[in-house]
């Protein structure tokens, strides 16, 4: 969770009822993986109005976009690094006596020279 969705969610709870601890709530929300689930949990805490019902409905949306973002760039960097590897190990076939000399020194070890 990005901090300015974090502070965001904050303010929001805070605005529906300063007796809550915001804190326990994002917490709440962010170990609840079914829609439905958080939903109700919203309505409990705060009950089934207006703003109950828009910040549940930007909480999960901003939720999912938050996810899918960091999905794309883990994949994205498993993808480069995927491909430098991949690039190291055929230059070093190209003469196997040869040590790899592209990696750091602290990266010996992490691939065992045949």
């Amino acid at each position: 969770m990005s901090s300015e969705f974090k502070q965001w969610c904050r303010i929001k709870i805070e605005k529906m009822n300063k007796e809550v601890d915001a804190e326990v709530v994002i917490q709440m929300l962010c170990s609840i993986s079914e829609e439905q689930s958080i939903r109700d949990n919203i309505y409990d805490v705060f009950g089934n109005n207006h703003d109950s019902v828009q910040f549940v409905d930007t909480f999960l949306l901003t939720r999912k976009s938050e996810r899918q973002n960091a999905q794309k760039a883990s994949g994205q960097h498993q993808g480069v690094t995927f491909l430098f590897l991949s690039f190291l190990l055929q230059e070093n076939t190209k003469n196997p006596k040869e040590k790899i000399k592209f990696f750091p020194s602290n990266w010996k070890g992490l691939f065992p020279a045949k």
